[in-house]
């Protein structure tokens, strides 16, 4: 067999090969447009022609391949947007609020809800600030049927109030922080104001419930006092002091109990009730000791003095060198005799240590600056946060002591208590009356 005919031959039998693959590719399309025709014969329950069959595919085919359907196909098909957010120069200005849980989950599911029923994104319109909650809208740029939400940072109470500003308000007025200083951080910091009324009018109604748990804790420490001796006896030792408040010679009397040192009772004298402030110290103790008559406590003080160390303790030494020289001696008799202790001693016998005292006025310092004029109402709630704040920390456990060596005093063992953390639990209790009052029945008809 020649060239050329093994050409041929080759050729043919190629030629053979594609026109069994057609055929068997053209079986196969028309299998596929049969079954579709059969199916849309089915649906549309009339018998569907080829030019029927291909208008279908093609209206099928530009429904998937719709331009105005890019959007919801890039939402699915993109990437998905870091919550990592690195703040730009120009947008460090930008609002800052405080927002709750539920209002964060709510946002959540309507922006969840919305996507499923629109196609277009939600965009917040005007914020605006109350307080420290925002509110804004949310809407689509649906041109036929916008979706419109209102939604704000915070729940509202049964009283009408935002919760983010009522618990702000709790926050300003249990820490003893000044109105001025909340201003200046809260304008600071960016994050809104609470107006002076909206303020004013918040710690009207939560005064009370600092006055309830002021009682409470003050029954407590009786309870607690009484629990401490193993024979009563009839007699509690206390122990009081005077405190003057500021320039006008306002001043506080407090007592403690001498074994838990607790605060039972603290008075406020003014110069409304004695324009002679001498007095003030005096009229004091005397409505606190009417306080513990009141409430079936006895004034006992027979044998106060017994208490002394030096006679209790049989290990007591003394804390300063004794004097050997009479020279010395006679000089430092000379001093002791001629004092005002020494001469009117009986008026000193039932003196106490100051150390708690003491202790307990720093504390009130946090809640009342001497510098600053308090009014009736204020100085009173101040007080008896101060009184609830020394009352839940006074003589708490502590975890280790450190000792430090010093230059000054080589011998010194007694080191340093590490305490445990202070604790705030009063807060958390007012709080707790604050809001049992707010979802009473009478707030509930409202």
């Amino acid at each position: 067999m020649s060239e050329s005919e093994k050409k041929l031959e080759k050729e043919l039998r190629v030629f053979g090969l594609k026109c069994q693959v057609l055929r068997k590719r053209r079986m196969k399309f028309f299998g596929k447009f049969a079954s579709i025709r059969q199916e849309l014969t089915k649906k549309n329950n009339k018998p569907m022609g080829n030019l029927q069959v291909i208008e279908a595919l093609l209206q099928k085919w530009n429904e998937e391949n719709d331009t105005s359907n890019t959007q919801s196909k890039e939402f699915q098909e993109g990437p998905c947007p870091s919550t990592f957010i690195r703040s730009k120069k120009v947008d460090t200005n930008q609002h800052i609020f405080l927002t709750a849980e539920d209002s964060f989950k709510r946002l959540i599911s309507v922006v969840d809800w919305h996507a499923r029923c629109c196609k277009e994104k939600l965009k917040p319109t005007k914020m605006l600030k109350k307080g420290h909650v925002c509110k804004t809208s949310l809407k689509c740029n649906d041109k036929e049927t916008p979706h419109v939400f209102s939604w704000s940072s915070s729940p509202y109470l049964p009283t009408k109030d935002y919760l983010v500003n009522s618990r702000v308000n709790h926050g300003i007025t249990c820490s003893g922080i000044l109105p001025a200083v909340y201003k200046r951080f809260a304008q600071g910091s960016g994050k809104g104001v609470i107006s002076d009324e909206n303020r004013t009018s918040f710690f009207n109604v939560h005064s009370h419930h600092i006055q309830e748990e002021y009682k409470y804790s003050t029954d407590i420490a009786l309870l607690q006092e009484i629990a401490s001796y193993e024979e009563l006896d009839s007699k509690i030792d206390i122990m009081s002091d005077a405190r003057q408040g500021w320039r006008k010679n306002a001043y506080k009397c407090c007592l403690h109990w001498r074994k838990t040192h607790k605060v039972i009772s603290c008075e406020h004298v003014t110069k409304t009730m004695d324009p002679v402030s001498q007095r003030h110290e005096r009229l004091g103790t005397e409505k606190i000791f009417n306080y513990l008559h009141e409430n079936d406590v006895t004034n006992i003080h027979t044998d106060c003095h017994e208490s002394a160390r030096c006679k209790v303790d049989a290990k007591y030494e003394p804390s300063r060198i004794v004097i050997t020289s009479p020279v010395a001696e006679k000089l430092l008799l000379s001093v002791i005799l001629n004092s005002t202790v020494f001469k009117y001693a009986k008026d000193y016998v039932l003196g106490r240590d100051t150390l708690y005292v003491e202790s307990f006025n720093y504390v009130k310092n946090i809640y009342q600056n001497k510098r600053i004029a308090f009014g009736d109402s204020q100085y009173s709630a101040r007080d008896n946060l101060s009184a609830l704040h020394w009352n839940g920390n006074v003589d708490r456990d502590f975890t280790s002591v450190s000792i430090k060596q010093n230059h000054r005093m080589p011998r010194s063992k007694k080191g340093k208590k590490n305490y445990k953390r202070a604790t705030y639990k009063f807060r958390d209790n007012i709080w707790s009356r604050f809001m049992k009052s707010v979802y009473s029945k009478k707030n509930r008809r409202q």
